[in-house]
């Protein structure tokens, strides 16, 4: 089953997995496009995107609202539809094994445009929202859950990015666990970074029963490198920790651009993440070496042996 962005459009088909044949499309043209998808133990689909709200002010921008609709698998027949005023994107989407989704968000704040990482549980029967829980350092500032997952026991794990400062120097790589029936936390772990601060983008749960979070951090004399954290999942306690830099080794951390011409700037970081069969963890995304002439530096992927 895809989600796609077309102009205006949350979009969710389901092709046939032999030739790739549409076997039914769902649209909700009111919508702009879908961000998250899952599919359920019985085969229906969870998709969430978003829909723009009134301005907040004559010549602001218009707030979105998270939208999250729940399809019949068979027939694309929408089953339910629930709409988080308060959320303005959501990127991640969890199904437990009662079949209640998770998403992780950002939800406004009394200061807008600023936002709290967040995450959302609603119940997979009705859509009825069960808990909305916040996490957030600092009023005034950007804060987002960027990736959501649920282990067997129902438990709700986040990852993404809170903020003690306004600036990107302030923002922390965090990674939460939450009550699965009250969304309170359980634990909270956050890794600071230097200059540009750190962000947690991906998550998993590991064969081996580890939390393993991804994303960048910065030091305090260079610029971004990959980092990947294994964690305790009853505590949060850090297992591990690995880095991934390319051979670039520069303190220019801003392009700088002038005339149009931007220079390569220092900045790994882990995007995707996966784990193998015999549980070594698989990590992708994007690093800086000497002699590259893209602004953006080069694509990666790397295993990194997790299995201690």
């Amino acid at each position: 089953t895809l989600s796609g962005d077309l102009p205006g459009v949350l979009l969710v088909a389901k092709l046939d997995g032999r030739d790739g044949t549409e076997q039914w499309r769902f649209s909700l043209p009111e919508s702009l496009r879908a961000d998250g998808l899952a599919v359920d133990a019985r085969g229906d689909v969870v998709a969430a995107g978003f829909v723009l709200g009134a301005p907040l002010f004559p010549t602001a921008i218009r707030p979105a609202a998270v939208t999250v609709v729940k399809l019949g698998g068979e027939t694309g027949t929408l089953l339910w539809r629930r709409d988080l005023d308060v959320a303005w994107s959501t990127e991640s989407i969890a199904v437990d094994a009662a079949g209640d989704v998770s998403l992780a968000l950002a939800v406004r704040t009394s200061e807008p445009p600023n936002t709290d990482f967040a995450v959302a549980k609603l119940a997979g029967s009705t859509g009825a929202l069960i808990w909305l829980a916040r996490e957030s350092a600092s009023d005034g500032t950007w804060e987002e859950a960027l990736r959501v997952v649920v282990d067997p026991s129902g438990a709700v794990y986040a990852a993404g990015v809170t903020s003690d400062a306004p600036s990107s120097d302030g923002h922390r790589f965090t990674v939460v666990r939450l009550d699965a029936a009250t969304g309170s936390r359980v634990w909270s772990y956050r890794a600071p970074g230097g200059r540009g601060g750190a962000v947690a983008r991906t998550l998993l749960l590991a064969p081996s029963g580890r939390l393993i979070a991804a994303g960048f951090t910065t030091g305090a004399t260079k610029c971004r490198d990959g980092l990947a954290i294994a964690m305790d999942t009853a505590t949060g306690t850090p297992v591990w920790s690995r880095s991934v830099d390319g051979t670039l080794a520069s303190r220019r951390c801003h392009a700088g651009c002038e005339m149009g011409i931007c220079p390569v700037v220092d900045h790994d970081e882990i995007t995707a993440l996966a784990v193998d069969p015999i549980g070594r963890a698989i990590v992708a995304g994007a690093w800086v070496n000497r002699g590259d002439t893209s602004p953006s530096g080069s694509g990666f992927v790397r295993r990194l042996n997790v299995r201690r």
